[in-house]
């Protein structure tokens, strides 16, 4: 729990990124505030509530309710504020910042700039926040909804046509530096006349052009966003005006005449039904993925372990649904061909709606599946993704997302064996195609085995399972510090990689490099 400024403070309840924001911002101009997480226990927020000047909670919006119901006694009687757009929750006010809020942080003009849209009602945007300076409006319930339709089709589905037009352009050989005033120039023409804003072949009405494009993209599941945008501002399918939608000859994710583009391998998950001892090894990147597209191994996980092996964090738990979307789309790009499955977060797995959603992010990046961890609040989760057919893989035994600091311990000891079993039986009985049994006694990996029908894929499970899976960084030496001990280091990757990047230190301080021939004429 973090506190900001002096006098009286705003409450600032989450620990998303909207809530990172607000903070910074009240941090720019002076403004007192205080930081609630759920890590912070019930008590504390009733500590901090009560002289709090208005308790701003910033939780999905799934959460909202749920949260207000269960904390209403703590939160005081100071004024409750929520973020959302679009929900109306009795005795809270609804004011809605209208930007779109990511990883960087802005400039303080940025955030004064920022118009918000608040819900009528006895308590205004005003009295609320006389500290901001920034313009609002109030917007009534029956149109709230409507309102932010716009926002997320203007703003959030922007951004997702956005990354996967990156990924194409990256594809092309295109850098960032061709595509970034690209992005400017279309920002500035909608800010000075949306009604004019739209260019290029569908104003222009180039049928070939458009045809061409729909022929190239064949059954890529964007023909059917271009399609829908056609449609939406009037303009007539060429492919379908004709009477002959066009379909690419090429299996999908292959180009006709050949070159792989990112795509699901078909029947991906048929290697769970293979008689062999099944490998896998998480990944995080495409250069990695790459190589081990090459390899025998039977999947690969994107798992939420990105977070401690990649960025540096002490558990699984900072890992949020973007993140894992774009190291999956990384792996998916370097590994075309084979099986992969993506980690579940934790913040996505507490409610259906949030967590369905999430899978689908997940599986539209390249995951062929999910994976989701047995916690005690996941069921419904599961249910729901079983439900709308993603396939999903269980997790049981030790479950990292439980974890916040780093102290990782053997489950399933002595009585505890039982809930791992119950755990894998639940998982399965709701249609899991397969598990992840980790770091339980070896009897215990081998007990569960033999009573589910679906694999069980090891790791610190013993030799029992039907499979076995590794972090990478753990099974090429690449780990820094101690090892848990159920890793084998079969390689030792980080003394050569040492070694290189000596010699290439040593070769520039004595001018060798570049030599001659690493260099243009």
């Amino acid at each position: 729990m973090e506190v900001s400024g002096g006098g009286a403070p705003y409450l600032l309840v989450g620990g998303g990124r909207l809530a990172r924001h607000l903070g910074h911002y009240f941090d720019l101009l002076g403004v007192p505030h205080v930081d609630w997480r759920r890590a912070d226990g019930p008590e504390a927020l009733g500590d901090v509530a009560d002289g709090a000047r208005a308790v701003l909670i910033l939780v999905p919006d799934d959460a909202i309710g749920s949260f207000v119901d269960e904390h209403d006694a703590r939160l005081g009687s100071a004024p409750r504020v929520h973020c959302s757009g679009s929900r109306a929750i009795e005795g809270v006010t609804g004011c809605h910042p209208l930007g779109s809020f990511g990883e960087a942080l802005f400039p303080e003009q940025l955030y004064r700039s920022l118009h918000f849209v608040v819900e009528p009602g006895p308590v205004g945007f005003d009295e609320l926040f006389p500290d901001l300076p920034n313009p609002h409006t109030e917007v009534r319930e029956e149109d709230r909804v409507r309102y932010h339709g716009a926002a997320v089709l203007s703003g959030n589905f922007t951004a997702i046509l956005w990354r996967r037009a990156a990924e194409i352009f990256e594809e092309v050989g295109l850098p960032r530096s061709a595509w970034g005033p690209y992005l400017e120039t279309v920002a500035l023409n909608i800010r000075a006349d949306v009604g004019t804003a739209v260019t290029g072949p569908v104003v222009r009405g180039d049928s070939g052009t458009i045809e061409a494009h729909l022929a190239e993209l064949g059954d890529d599941p964007w023909a059917g966003v271009y399609r829908a945008f056609l449609e939406a501002v009037g303009v007539s399918d060429p492919t379908r005006a004709v009477g002959r939608p066009i379909r690419s000859s090429a299996p999908y994710g292959e180009r006709p005449g050949g070159g792989r583009r990112p795509g699901h391998p078909p029947d991906a998950l048929g290697v769970f039904g293979a008689d062999h001892r099944l490998v896998a090894s998480t990944v995080y990147d495409a250069s990695t993925a790459a190589v081990l597209d090459e390899l025998p191994l039977d999947f690969l996980l994107v798992g939420d372990s990105v977070a401690m092996v990649v960025y540096g964090h002490r558990s699984t738990r900072p890992a949020d649904v973007d993140m894992l979307a774009r190291h999956t789309a990384a792996v998916r790009r370097g590994a075309p061909s084979k099986a992969i499955v993506a980690d579940l977060p934790w913040v996505a797995a507490r409610a259906p709606d949030v967590g369905l959603a999430a899978a689908r992010t997940l599986m539209e990046a390249g995951a062929d599946a999910v994976k989701l961890e047995a916690l005690p609040d996941s069921w419904d989760v599961l249910e729901r993704l079983i439900t709308e057919g993603v396939p999903v893989m269980g997790h049981v035994g030790l479950l990292p997302q439980l974890v916040e600091q780093g102290d990782y311990r053997v489950a399933g000891r002595g009585e505890a064996a039982e809930a791992v079993r119950d755990a894998a039986r639940m998982q399965e009985k709701a249609g899991c195609f397969a598990l992840v049994v980790e770091c339980v006694p070896a009897d215990l990996g081998r007990r569960i085995t033999e009573e589910r029908s679906i694999p069980t894929i090891g790791i610190g499970a013993g030799a029992d399972t039907t499979g076995q899976i590794l972090v990478i960084n753990d099974l090429v030496g690449l780990t820094p510090g101690r090892t848990p001990r159920f890793v084998r280091e079969f390689g030792d990757v980080a003394t050569p990689l040492a070694d290189a990047v000596r010699r290439y230190v040593d070769a520039v301080r004595n001018g060798t490099f570049p030599g001659p021939g690493e260099r243009y004429e």
